[in-house]
């Protein structure tokens, strides 16, 4: 088996068990052929396959995943709608893919501080119409599906800026 991959082991040995115990076993997805669009991104140049994909629907869903995965030395890739062109979002180690579209809630917009606060599910498109509804612009990429909130917290400073979950 190779060195990378170990967590092959780990996920036999009772981690599904436990993803399932965390997030639902509706929401943890450990078949093979659940795996292929977890894969890749919008790059067809990487192709990687996770050992789980979970779907959380709370912050303290992600957190009690992340601390399973640590503690279990399982790699970890957060993912959205896989719409990046850099492979960010590919399980280059195998591990879990956290597949963050559950977490689609719109917190916030602030006329006042033009500001607007959502979970990383939350496509742009999602949050330039909530914007639109109150007399505001968020201008978007030509795709209503993706991308994801996500990247936008991830890669816009401040850290409170148009997007942040």
């Amino acid at each position: 088996m190779d060195g990378d991959r170990a967590v092959t082991t780990s996920l036999e040995r009772g981690v599904r068990a436990e993803l399932e115990d965390l997030a639902g076993a509706e929401h943890v997805r450990v078949q093979e052929g659940d795996f292929v669009p977890f894969s890749r991104d919008a790059t067809p140049l990487f192709w990687h396959s996770p050992d789980a994909v979970v779907f959380p629907r709370s912050a303290d869903e992600v957190a009690a995943v992340l601390r399973l995965a640590t503690r279990r030395r399982i790699p970890v890739v957060p993912r959205g709608q896989g719409s990046n062109l850099c492979a960010a979002a590919v399980p280059v180690r195998g591990g879990i893919v956290l597949s963050l579209t559950r977490m689609n809630r719109i917190l916030e917009v602030s006329r006042d501080e033009l500001l607007a606060v959502c979970e990383p599910g939350v496509t742009t498109y999602e949050l330039a119409q909530a914007a639109d509804a109150r007399g505001l612009l968020y201008a978007t990429p030509p795709t209503r599906a993706a991308p994801r909130c996500r990247r936008w917290a991830a890669t816009w400073p401040p850290a409170r800026g148009a997007c942040a979950g």
